[in-house]
């Protein structure tokens, strides 16, 4: 079974199955965004796998620095 979405970051329309979800190779998969909407609760932001590795390895490179800018 899969799922359309599309990705809140780029706008890209991507499909993902169940088992593209789990890639266990590589840790970028793991990453999920809520957008805190006090006081109506939080909402879940979808990105597609390019935004995700995107996102992984600017939270990677921030590491590598010592967390600083």
């Amino acid at each position: 079974m899969s799922s359309a979405k599309q990705c809140d970051r780029c706008g890209k329309l991507y499909e993902i199955t169940f088992l593209e979800a789990l890639d266990y190779k590589e840790n970028w998969w793991r990453f999920v965004l809520w957008k805190d909407m006090h006081p109506y609760g939080d909402i879940r932001l979808d990105l597609c796998n390019e935004c995700k590795k995107s996102l992984a390895g600017w939270f990677e490179q921030g590491a590598k620095m010592g967390g600083e800018k």
